[in-house]
């Protein structure tokens, strides 16, 4: 997901069903929420629904467009830098006795 969105892609979604906590759909359904994807449960995929979806998207350039734009602007490009600071945050409060 978090590719999708910072390559500003329009992405159809089939996540795994045994993932833990399902979070693969939890993460595209976040996306989609943002009418930035499409998601699909793979137990309600289908050869003729798939089909349908990706003629849709093939055929439609203007939703193409709005999910890659809406894709791209859901994309945190900033995660490694928030990651070290909450890392060096850590360390610094560890090193104070937990404070």
């Amino acid at each position: 997901v978090a590719e999708v969105a910072i390559m500003g892609v329009a992405a159809i979604f089939i996540p795994f069903p045994a993932a833990v906590d399902d979070h693969q759909y939890h993460n595209a359904k976040w996306l989609v929420d943002r009418g930035a994807a499409i998601v699909m449960r793979q137990s309600d995929c289908n050869v003729p629904l798939l089909q349908r979806e990706i003629a849709l998207l093939h055929h439609d350039q203007e939703l193409r467009l709005k999910l890659a734009e809406r894709a791209r602007g859901c994309a945190v490009s900033s995660s490694t830098e928030n990651i070290i600071i909450e890392m060096q945050q850590l360390s610094i409060n560890q090193r104070l006795g937990g404070r």
